[in-house]
């Protein structure tokens, strides 16, 4: 057998040997295929049997579970009606149950008392639900308003209790501290150690009182309460700011308290513009008009407590709005806040008036200064007015917001009237017959009043300018309108006084005397406004004005000067030959005559200019050294000339004066003692 049959036979051996296997393995999936066959078959049989009987099971349950769910119904309704027959039941009793209690108002606590009224409340909302025409509805409804004006009545007696006047003290003290810092321990008052709280009350009774703020508003739907609020609290802001004014009136911010201590080391609640200043520029006032009158010193003893009232109010009201926020709803603010400040500042625009009226009062007496008296307080409210408007103000209506704005412009206006007043008056008093002309030529009075209230015009530029610019501008104006303005109604101020003066200067028959007078005011004027910051204004708004003044005084000196011309002309050596060593007749005549009118002339003008007035030393000098200069040149000559000709026997007849002698004579003019 070769190797290759023996392969072969090899390999059938092995393929028989695989087809066995194969064969084995066939049969037996065969088997586990009919055993699984069986296997379903039985578990067939066994679910339908379990289907079945869980069918009758179900058919056997369902009734039964049905009715107990109809039973358990059954039971809840009927523990509902029964609830609800005990909720009725108890409706109709709580009008008995709550009498008393109601009745009888917060006892104890407000808590509980709510509690009861909200008992009532739910007996009025079933009632007027489900039987509205019932007499128990009537019966919880009254016992419920009964409650409602029980709480109101425990709103105002809180309100009431919580609500007392703070002396001036500790209001002075208050103010003290908001603006200044500290003032050091407590002064002594009527209140003792401890103080009436400004508009503050105890945690606990703002507690209640808010509680019973939201029940009323929520609740009750009654809003009563809160007008009952505004008139307590606006009845002590009122109490406390006249209080206050007239403790400031009586002593002072610097005063003394009420058992005589004076408040040594510490500060004044005003601010310079309302205390420091006040003082000042009155004083200042009156020893310039020459003392005050009862007038001035009343509306002068107002000034301050009014400023202070302001400071007060705006410090106050702040508070008040502060408790208002706390107690009441945001709606009722601008209601309530109104009811608290419509007092005050009815008593703040009554004072105002006093301060129009001083004005008027002033244009009528053309007494210009007084109604400076009333600036610092309009410097003060305008610099306190975006303050109040923004925070005292801020829950008002428009009118008690615009208050303080009209206030302003009242007092502006009429001020602006009084401005006016004073040019027009200017202008108008120099058509007249000036009984006060100076026979001297000095300077007239109406220039150095007009300068006098110019000068103290100039301390409030802010307030006279806003004044003439809220005039023009039929409202209010800006700082930049102010100054503006200022500089304009200076400016024409002193266009004014120039016209008048040269009005008045009419009246004068003597040319040099004319000139003179208009010299002597038109240097005060200059020389007045370069001492102050009115010179810069005028400038600066009219420079033709100090120019004119500068260009006038030359002129009118040129004038005055040439007037010594008549001296002058008989000094000439016109119409008298010198060729000849000795004069004829007829030119001793002549230089006879010119000395002797020369001399005639001198006496004249000396006699009569020793009667004139030049106040200003330079202005003074200035003339008498320039009359000089013309005058002895020419004299010079002439007594050069003739000093030694044989014109006369009688020389010192005619010969009167030296050139030294001349010019101590023409240095007597403008000195009466010479």
């Amino acid at each position: 057998m070769t190797v290759i049959e023996s392969e072969a036979h090899q390999r059938r051996r092995e393929i028989a040997a695989s087809l066995a296997k194969e064969e084995a393995t066939l049969k037996a999936i065969e088997e586990s295929l009919v055993a699984a066959d069986e296997m379903t078959k039985s578990m067939e049989s066994i679910l339908s049997n379990f289907g079945s009987r869980l069918g009758k099971l179900e058919n056997a349950v369902v009734p039964i579970h049905r009715q107990t769910k109809d039973l358990q119904r059954l039971q809840d309704n009927t523990e509902n009606v029964l609830a609800a027959i005990d909720k009725v039941v108890g409706y109709h009793h709580v009008a008995k149950r709550q009498r008393d209690v109601v009745g009888k108002g917060v006892q104890e606590s407000l808590t509980k008392y709510l509690e009861s009224l909200a008992d009532v409340q739910m007996a009025v909302d079933f009632f007027a639900k489900n039987n509205p025409d019932s007499p128990e509805l009537n019966h919880v409804r009254a016992l419920f308003d009964k409650g409602k004006d029980k709480i109101d009545e425990f709103f105002q007696q809180q309100v009431r209790q919580s609500s007392k006047v703070p002396s001036p003290e500790t209001i002075f003290e208050f103010l003290g501290t908001q603006s200044e810092g500290p003032l050091g321990p407590r002064i002594a008052s009527s209140e003792g150690p401890k103080p009436v709280p400004i508009a503050e009350f105890e945690p606990s009774v703002t507690a209640d009182l808010v509680k019973a703020a939201n029940w009323m508003v929520n609740e009750a739907k009654y809003e009563t309460f809160v007008l009952h609020f505004g008139q307590i609290r606006g009845n002590i802001l009122h109490q406390a700011l006249s209080q206050y004014k007239e403790f400031i009136r009586v002593n002072g911010s610097g005063s003394i308290n009420s058992k005589g201590r004076t408040l040594t080391g510490r500060k004044s609640l005003t601010r310079k513009q309302s205390s420091i200043l006040i003082r000042n520029q009155q004083a200042s006032k009156r020893r310039d008009r020459g003392g005050a009158r009862g007038d001035d010193d009343s509306i002068d003893s107002e000034i301050e407590p009014f400023a202070q009232t302001i400071f007060a109010f705006t410090r106050l009201a702040e508070k008040e709005v502060t408790l208002l926020k706390t107690i009441l709803p945001e709606h009722s603010y601008k209601k309530v806040f109104d009811l608290i400040v419509n007092v005050p500042l009815d008593s703040i625009g009554q004072d105002s008036k006093r301060f129009v009226q001083h004005v008027k009062e002033c244009q009528v007496k053309k007494d210009y200064p007084g109604i400076l008296a009333v600036f610092p307080t309009v410097q003060m409210l305008k610099k306190e007015q975006p303050e109040i408007h923004k925070k005292a103000l801020k829950y008002c209506n428009d009118e008690n917001r615009h208050m303080f704005g009209k206030l302003i412009r009242d007092i502006e206006m009429a001020g602006a009237n009084a401005l006016d007043a004073f040019v027009d008056g200017i202008k108008s008093d120099s058509k007249k017959t000036d009984e006060n002309l100076p026979r001297d030529g000095t300077v007239h009075q109406m220039t150095s009043d007009a300068l006098l209230f110019i000068e103290q015009l100039q301390s409030f530029p802010e307030v006279a300018g806003g004044m003439i610019a809220t005039k023009k501008s039929d409202g209010s104006a800006s700082a930049a309108q102010a100054k503006r303005a200022f500089g304009e109604y200076i400016s024409k101020c002193c266009s004014a006084i120039v016209a008048s003066l040269e009005l008045r200067a009419r009246n004068y028959e003597d040319p040099a005397l004319k000139g003179l007078f208009l010299m002597n005011n038109f240097n005060f004027l200059i020389n007045r406004l370069r001492k102050t910051e009115v010179y810069g204004i005028v400038e600066q708004f009219d420079k033709s004005i100090i120019s004119g003044f500068q260009s006038s005084i030359v002129d009118h000196k040129s004038a005055y000067v040439n007037g010594w011309s008549r001296v002058v002309q008989h000094c000439s050596i016109d119409g008298v030959d010198l060729s000849d060593h000795k004069l004829r007749e007829r030119e001793k005549s002549i230089v006879k005559d010119r000395f002797k009118g020369f001399n005639a002339e001198i006496e004249d003008i000396v006699t009569k200019h020793q009667r004139w007035s030049v106040p200003d030393d330079r202005l003074r000098d200035q003339l008498r050294n320039e009359v000089i200069e013309y005058v002895q040149p020419h004299f010079s000559v002439f007594l050069k000339t003739f000093k030694y000709k044989e014109f006369t026997t009688k020389v010192n007849k005619y010969i009167k004066y030296t050139e030294q002698t001349l010019e101590d004579e023409i240095r007597k003019i403008f000195d009466r003692e010479a």
